[in-house]
């Protein structure tokens, strides 16, 4: 029995040692390659070693005339997208888990949105904005993000507020409070890994997002990181060390904010799809 148990243990160690390799050597491979010259990338060699590793691909790509206009559109519209998203999934959800404003079959109808690819709305999303004149503007791709975000957030934040007690309510209404600050005083301070999950998860979409970025984003006022990684892949030519560097410094900030954030995403993601 004892024999039976080490070698399940064992046999599941080196599977989750297998999965993690396959999942973390892009990663690694990407930043060591930016570290690596263009001269060295190019080169046969598979495995140069650590010696011919600089920073140099890390400031020729910080001082690209638009690196800095590109990390603060970035920025603007995955905080934009952040802060609207969180806003309208926690009045939609407080709505849907005390007000009933929305009955289950609605509700699976918004989540089941998710379903689809989304480059069967590429279009229809591009037409919409270029009516409202917001093509090529913070607000266009921030409010297309909002409505990619939505229904994850939704379902996440209404699971999480229907695990509130409901009496917590009915003593502050007996209070004197109404909705609003029964939502602001009551139920938000206990839901807060839940508005941490939404928030990061919302950020993440924008942050990453290349699909409608190339559709909406028309000049360099709205250029993003994504659009920029694009640029260095013209033609046959590919620069492969700026290429890298680009990704590494694309990646570097979701890796920090999930670290910091990884103590309330996880209990956010379990007090939200579980109901007791």
């Amino acid at each position: 029995m004892k024999r039976s148990h080490t070698l399940h243990l064992v046999t599941t160690y080196i599977i989750l040692i297998a999965y993690f390799t396959f999942l973390l050597l892009p990663i690694l491979w990407v930043t060591y390659s930016s570290f690596k010259d263009a001269s060295v990338i190019n080169s046969s060699m598979i495995w140069p070693g650590f010696k011919h590793l600089t920073v140099m691909n890390y400031i020729r790509t910080i001082s690209l005339a638009d690196f800095p206009r590109v990390i603060l559109n970035t920025l603007i519209i995955a905080l934009g997208t952040t802060v609207l998203t969180v806003t309208i999934a926690t009045l939609a959800a407080y709505s849907a888990s005390r007000i009933q404003f929305l009955s289950k079959a609605s509700l699976l109808t918004v989540v089941s949105s998710q379903m689809y690819p989304y480059v069967l709305v590429m279009i229809p999303f591009y037409m919409i904005m270029m009516r409202l004149g917001l093509v090529d503007k913070y607000i266009g791709i921030i409010l297309t993000h909002t409505v990619i975000a939505l229904p994850f957030s939704l379902w996440m934040l209404k699971g999480y507020f229907d695990r509130v007690p409901k009496n917590l309510d009915e003593a502050a209404y007996i209070d004197g409070c109404g909705h609003i600050k029964v939502l602001t005083r009551i139920i938000l301070p206990i839901s807060a890994p839940g508005l941490a999950v939404v928030a990061f998860f919302a950020f993440m979409v924008s942050w990453g997002d290349y699909l409608f970025v190339s559709i909406l984003s028309q000049s360099k006022a709205t250029t993003t990181l994504t659009i920029l990684l694009q640029t260095f892949m013209v033609g046959r030519r590919i620069q492969w060390e700026i290429l890298s560097t680009a990704t590494v410094i694309c990646i570097v900030p979701t890796i920090i904010l999930f670290s910091i954030a990884q103590k309330w995403l996880v209990e956010g993601l379990m007090a939200g799809a579980v109901k007791e």
